[in-house]
This record gives structure tokens, sequence and C-alpha cells, in this order.
């Protein structure tokens, strides 16, 4: 009978340890549960001395992650180039963290990532000049792609995760130029132009009217390739919104006017080419129209002073005067 009584309990001890053991198993096998995350991103594109950069985008994920730093994603643009391929760039991430449904910066887990990007020269750019038309236009394609960098680790609660993957195309985009409230306006010889214009919030006296160079204008011309923010962004139009030209000039309204195709154009039938410098010596069609426009802006924002500037074909438009065209035999040698 002890023998039996001592098989019987090393039996149920044994049993008892294998149930033990497969207790404390458990839980470690569930410890990690490998996830895949799928998201959309939307970008920011600011203003500098040399036009518009991307410099901001947002990750909007269906699964939140713990953390992020600025190693944690590699960013590739692919963008569309003048001779109609395309060319793929390595953007920089200078900064990342996360944030909540309004923006905000977070500790906590979140599926909103917000990645800053490092405004270069020769990247970033979602704009880009056409040999063909003599514009500025939106490049098409231009897409961002993100991948989880080599040695990084992504985790959503605690579980790694193994695969993120974002769509292609951006599903927006804000600018440097937004606070621009857009409009368009028909002078009385016929000739529309869509315009930007800011009013500060305090009453200013002055405006300020930005003329572009020749590259942002050609509404007419490829009205399906460009915009008046193409116009904004590429002349820099965001400096004027800025404290420090808002506060040198004590306030100022500022307009910005979007040539239907470029201030020096002598009839507003003419493409740009290689000739088309020799315009300059013709009085513009724009001219009457344009100061039609001025005086309409300036009226409505209270305007006492009216200070114009401009560069490159812009800086042409600022000198000139509304005078009668004067035919080419008539005009002065230079």
């Amino acid at each position: 009978m002890k023998s039996r009584s001592r098989f019987f309990l090393q039996t149920a001890a044994g049993l008892l340890a294998l149930s033990l053991a497969a207790c404390t198993a458990a839980p470690a096998a569930s410890e990690e549960k490998p996830a895949e995350a799928a998201g959309t991103y939307a970008y920011h594109i600011g203003g500098y001395d040399w036009g518009g950069r991307v410099d901001e985008v947002t990750l909007t994920l269906d699964a939140p992650v713990d953390s992020v730093s600025k190693d944690t994603f590699q960013v590739k643009e692919t963008v569309e180039t003048d001779d109609e391929k395309t060319k793929e760039n390595d953007l920089t991430v200078t900064e990342a963290y996360l944030t909540d449904d309004k923006g905000e910066k977070t500790d906590k887990a979140s599926k909103y990532v917000t990645l800053k990007l490092k405004p270069e020269l020769d990247r970033g750019n979602p704009l880009y000049f056409s040999g063909k038309t003599g514009y500025n236009t939106w490049a098409d394609p231009y897409t961002l792609t993100f991948t989880v960098a080599e040695g990084q680790k992504l985790e959503s609660e605690g579980n790694p995760l193994t695969s993120v993957t974002i769509d292609e195309k951006a599903t927006g985009k804000t600018t440097a130029v937004d606070e621009y409230k857009e409009a368009e306006f028909k002078a009385s010889d016929g000739i529309t132009y869509d315009y930007g214009l800011y009013e500060p919030a305090d009453k200013a006296k002055t405006l300020f009217v930005w003329l572009h160079g020749q590259g942002e204008g050609g509404y007419y011309t490829t009205k399906d390739a460009t915009d008046l923010k193409v116009c904004e962004l590429a002349g820099d139009a965001s400096f004027f919104l800025g404290a420090d030209f808002q506060e040198a000039t004590g306030g100022a309204n500022v307009l910005v006017p979007m040539c239907p195709t470029y201030w020096m154009d002598p009839d507003g039938t003419k493409e740009i080419g290689a000739e088309c410098l020799d315009y300059g010596y013709r009085e513009s069609a724009y001219t009457k129209s344009l100061v039609e426009l001025i005086d309409k802006v300036k009226k409505e924002t209270g305007s006492e002073k009216v200070v114009i500037a401009g560069y490159s074909n812009g800086g042409y438009m600022a000198m000139k005067k509304p005078v009668p065209m004067m035919p080419m035999s008539r005009l002065p040698r230079q």
C-alpha cells in the first residue's frame, strides 16, 4: 500500500507541476502580438526664398503607435521633372512626435504622427518650372513614401509593428499662403485676374502690391496645371504675411495679382520665348487693367497709400505707367 500511495503522490505532483508550467508559460506567448498598420498622409508647403518646400507631414494611422523619433521613418519623394520623367530624392526628417486629433503634441500612444522635414534647395519642391510653357506648375506626380528605417522599431500598445503601409497619394495639403483670400476681378477691357488679398486684423492704411515674375503667371495658358497658390508660393508671397514685414510697415494690406500670361506681354497673346525680352520696350497689355484692380482694392480696404514692388517681369511692371501704346517705330533708341 505504501508503494502505491507513493506512486500516486508522485504522479499527482508531476501533473500539478506540468499544469503550473503551462499556466506560467501562457502569458509569455501572448506578450508580443505582431501587428500591421496602414494609413494616409497630408503635407504642408512652407514659403522660402527659393520658393515653396514641403516642410511638414502628418501621418494618420489605423493603429496607435507608442513613440517615434526623427530616425524612425525614411521619407522619399517622387517628383515630375521638366523632361516628363520622374526622379526620387531622400528627404531629411529633423523632428518627429505624436499628436492628438487636434494636432497638439502628446506623450500618449496616438494614431497621428508629425514629421518635420528639412527644407532644401534641390528637393522637397512640389512645383516645377516647365521649359515648354515658361511657367511654374504643380508637379504631377508628386508623392511621398514612408518606410520604417533599418534597425528602428515601431510598436503599437507594446506589440511590434511588422509593417507600416502608407497610401501613395496625399489626402491633402496646406500652405504658407493660405491666409490670402482668393478672388477674381474683370477689368473694363475684359482682362480677368485671379488675385490674393491679405488684410491684417488691425485696419491698415497701406496697400502693398507684389508683382510676380515671368514664371508665376500663365493662368489662361496652363489653367489645368497652375493656380494662384503656385504664383504665391513660387514668388514667396508668404513673407509679407509674417511679423517682420507687418511690423516694419506698421501693418499693410497685401495684394498679389496673377497675370494671365506675363507682364511684358504687349498684347496678351504672346508665348514666352527668346524674343520676349524685346517686348519690354513696348507697353504692357496689362497696365490699364492692373491699375483698375489696384484702385478697386485700395477703396475696398480703405488704404490711403499704395506701394508697388516686384521682381523680374514684376519689377518691369512696377515701373510702368498707364500711357497709350507707342508704335515700335516711334520708340526712342536705347
